[in-house]
């Protein structure tokens, strides 16, 4: 009892000790200083009322607020139409370059035979004077009659009034057959995201032509110009696509001519108007020549020999399996040829529809008669008639029994035969 009350004093001196030796070792103005640490807010507050005085207001200031928008917003304009909205384009349009004398014949001819199948078809000619009797409503004139720069009027009128509504544009002369609906199946096949420049090439054209001295002659007077001086100079020349056998141009490459269209025209100096627009393309998009394939799909062009007669030669050509498969047929330089080719084309087509009309409804027959496993097919006949649910467990099996006019077989798991019951009876009469 003695030693705890001698520590408690202890305690109690020792805390005297301490404090006399802080009170003098700390400065007087301590408390001061504590008192001087205020927070923001109070000092800010008695900043503005040793300032303003006590009866200090704040006002807002409103004038021009609030701020207007530097830009003011637009409202959104969507398209009339959503396939504008979704950029989904018409697959072909044909540009045919033809003449006033042929507006009323071979133009006529290509319009009658080619206009129902594709999107779009227009004709351009060289409209030095004025002329509007023409039975042919969809004609393009350009005043600048200057031939070498044709080729540029039509490419430059198609970026303006029809690149964004197109994937592909085949430009060809008003003496080229093309079976519209063999070329429209082949684009399908072929992506729009690639830049596309195909038909048939020059150089090609020339060693096909070279079996007669009538063909070579053609040839010759087709690559040369007014002096007789062959424009077709180098090697890269030739492996240009031939216009006379009409040039496939996607609408990006279309869109790249025109951005490098006064290049081309300034570099547009041959008469040829295949090399002019082979230069172009190559300039404008990098293509080193004439792609006669692409993506695994060929355009089948058919170049006609001199001395073929379509009126009596049409039989033999449609023995030929390059003849068949053709997309485009050149020259043909009469109304009448370009209306036996369609009707031999079409007829065609005609075929090739029966022929898998046929092979679908035998291949129905078989599925019908069971000669092909359901099995393989995974279907059953008829067609369109969906399968029984199948039973869970074999407890779920509907179970079926034999029977005839006056007994039942195998009527439970104790019996083999039993005759029908009288109400049993009376129903299977009913029913016989």
């Amino acid at each position: 009892m003695r030693r705890s009350a001698l520590s408690r004093n202890h305690y109690f001196v020792f805390g005297i000790l301490v404090g006399l030796a802080l009170s003098f070792y700390l400065p007087e103005d301590v408390w001061d200083l504590v008192q001087k640490e205020e927070c923001p807010q109070e000092a800010a507050e008695n900043s503005l009322i040793e300032k303003f005085g006590e009866e200090f207001e704040p006002h807002l200031n409103l004038i021009s607020k609030p701020l207007a928008a530097k830009k003011p917003a637009t409202n959104v304009i969507r398209p009339r139409y959503y396939s504008s909205e979704l950029g989904i384009r018409e697959k072909l349009f044909i540009g045919v370059m033809t003449s006033q004398d042929n507006i009323n014949t071979l133009a006529t001819a290509i319009n009658r035979t080619t206009a129902h199948l594709v999107n779009k078809i227009k004709f351009f000619i060289n409209a030095d004077n004025v002329k509007t009797n023409y039975k042919l409503k969809n004609i393009v004139g350009f005043t600048d009659t200057r031939e070498s720069l044709r080729p540029f009027h039509v490419i430059k009128y198609i970026a303006d009034n029809y690149l964004d509504d197109y994937d592909y544009f085949l430009i060809m002369p008003d003496t080229v057959y093309v079976d519209a609906r063999k070329l429209k199946a082949l684009l399908y096949h072929i992506s729009i995201t690639f830049d596309l420049y195909m038909g048939a090439r020059l150089e090609q054209n020339i060693v096909d032509g070279g079996d007669s001295a009538a063909a070579a002659a053609a040839a010759s007077r087709r690559i040369s110009n007014s002096n007789g001086v062959d424009d077709l100079g180098s090697q890269s020349d030739r492996n240009y696509c031939d216009l006379n056998a009409g040039i496939l141009l996607s609408s990006s490459v279309i869109r790249k001519m025109r951005n490098n269209l006064d290049w081309c025209v300034r570099n547009g100096v041959s008469n040829v108007h295949s090399v002019n627009i082979g230069r172009c393309v190559k300039y404008s998009s990098n293509l080193s020549g004439c792609q006669t394939s692409f993506q695994g799909v060929h355009e089948d062009i058919y170049g006609l020999q001199p001395h073929i007669k379509l009126f009596k030669d049409l039989n033999i050509l449609a023995r030929d399996e390059a003849f068949r498969k053709a997309a485009a047929v050149y020259p043909v330089t009469s109304m009448d040829d370009f209306y036996r080719l369609h009707a031999y084309y079409s007829r065609h087509h005609l075929e090739l529809v029966q022929q898998r009309s046929f092979d679908l409804e035998r291949k129905s027959y078989q599925i019908a008669n069971g000669s092909i496993s359901n099995n393989i097919l995974e279907i059953r006949w008829p067609l369109g008639v969906p399968l029984g649910s199948a039973p869970e467990t074999r407890h779920d099996i509907i179970t079926w029994h034999l029977i005839n006019s006056t007994h039942i077989f195998l009527p439970n798991a104790e019996n083999i035969v039993e005759p029908l019951s009288h109400t049993d009876k009376l129903d299977f009469d009913k029913v016989l």
